[in-house]
């Protein structure tokens, strides 16, 4: 059972191609971390790169081999896509914002948020990621 199977089967409409929810791949002591800031600063990827990066759940596998091989207690933090761009009009922050950009080295647009954390308030569900996929 792929992790992407895994989103799939919660969310049966999260096929590839729907832009409606994105995930955010982070440590479990990450996330309760941010829970108790009310924001997730970003992995040092993120903070390298001046934006932070998710995938929707077509590209979550992928990511997870990647970026997090052989790495345990991790999770998937589910965003409907439509609550974090209203957070970021909220936040008054000039340039805060969702923007899907294309990577080269995987050839198709990934979800990036620009300018801002992600506030812990729009994220829907945090999905365990087994440590035996």
């Amino acid at each position: 059972n792929s992790f992407c199977t895994l989103l799939e089967s919660i969310h049966p409409m999260s096929a590839e191609g729907d832009r409606s929810k994105i995930y955010k791949l982070l440590s479990r002591v990450d996330w309760e971390e941010a829970k108790a800031a009310g924001v997730y600063k970003g992995a040092p990827i993120d903070l390298a790169d001046g934006f932070m990066h998710f995938s929707t759940a077509s590209q979550a596998q992928k990511t997870l081999e990647l970026y997090f091989a052989g790495q345990k207690g991790l999770v998937s933090l589910e965003i409907n896509v439509a609550d974090l761009e209203a957070a970021c009009k909220a936040s008054g922050v000039d340039g805060a914002r969702l923007q899907w950009d294309h990577s080269k080295s995987r050839g198709e647009d990934f979800p990036h948020l620009y300018g801002m954390p992600l506030p812990t308030s729009v994220v829907a569900n945090v999905i365990d990621i087994p440590d035996d996929r």
